[in-house]
């Protein structure tokens, strides 16, 4: 249960003993009709927005697959094999235990989604970050 499903939860069961010692105060009365409720539930959310990353593919492999990514694989669905040739064709050479280690860390830092569970697995470019390469 989340903090605000606890909270409402509390707030029912404090309602509920409320109604109920007040019903046995007044027993016998007859004339006291209780409904305790209450009408208004405040929720703050903040959106902070896209993200925006800044790329420089001098400096790291994890760049360098990102950009990749958006300009040869056409920000389509893409397997470790489609990115590993799209380094090799600009020069860029990575044996695949490193390009594996990186496509983790970009899921990790959710630069990358990875679709599904079967293999060859696939990655995809989340539509909410915008890169900008340098």
């Amino acid at each position: 249960m989340s903090d605000l499903e606890n909270r409402v939860a509390e707030l029912e069961a404090d309602m509920a003993a409320i109604k109920t010692l007040i019903q046995k105060t007044l027993q016998g009365e007859g004339k006291l009709k209780l409904d305790v409720s209450f009408s208004e539930t405040i929720v703050n959310l903040h959106h902070a927005g896209d993200i925006t990353v800044n790329l420089d593919t001098n400096k790291t492999l994890e760049d360098r697959v990102i950009f990749c990514a958006i300009e040869d694989l056409k920000r389509k669905p893409f397997t470790e094999s489609a990115v590993s040739a799209e380094l090799d064709e600009r020069g860029w050479h990575v044996v695949h235990s490193v390009l594996a280690n990186c496509l983790a860390r970009l899921v990790t830092k959710n630069y990358l989604i990875k679709m599904g569970t079967k293999k060859p697995l696939q990655y995809r470019l989340p539509g909410k970050i915008h890169f900008n390469v340098v």
